[in-house]
């Protein structure tokens, strides 16, 4: 899941381990690569788990962080900017703006094991923006819609 233009930055003698990670199989996918980290660390190696996206909200960023500290192991996570707030900049979507929206709601598009969600209500002062959701956007939708009907 990391952009090809990202991994071509590791020098080449690095070892690379993406998961092969579909909906299916997530968990087994991410119980994997927490093995080959704790092991690659009690073989006193360096590490650096890449993530993309906004692995903090709603993603596994800290169920990854609790399970090495578990493990004595105490990661250093650097964080950018989070998308959820960014992204929508890129393509000229104003998240908040008087009169309009005065609220921003993050959500998840998937919940654990792929479920779909619980959605809100539809509030005129919320923008909602919502995370891992492009691959079941018309569900969705239909979501929302009913959501706001009741």
């Amino acid at each position: 899941m990391i952009p090809a233009d990202v991994l071509e930055l590791v020098p080449r003698r690095t070892e690379v381990y993406t998961p092969r990670r579909f909906p299916v199989n997530a968990e087994r996918a991410k119980e994997e690569l927490l093995d080959i980290g704790l092991r690659g660390l009690r073989a006193r190696r360096n590490l650096l788990r890449l993530k993309q996206g906004d692995p903090y909200l709603y993603g596994r960023g800290a169920e990854e962080y609790a399970f090495f500290h578990i493990h004595d192991y105490h990661p250093i996570v650097l964080l950018d900017i989070i998308s959820a707030l960014s992204r929508p900049l890129f393509a000229s979507i104003i998240k908040t703006q008087q009169a309009v929206a005065d609220q921003v709601l993050i959500c998840t598009g998937t919940g654990r094991l792929g479920v779909a969600p619980d959605t809100p209500g539809y509030m005129k002062c919320h923008m909602a923006v919502f995370l891992i959701a492009l691959h079941r956007v018309s569900v969705l939708v239909e979501l929302l819609f009913a959501a706001g009907n009741k």
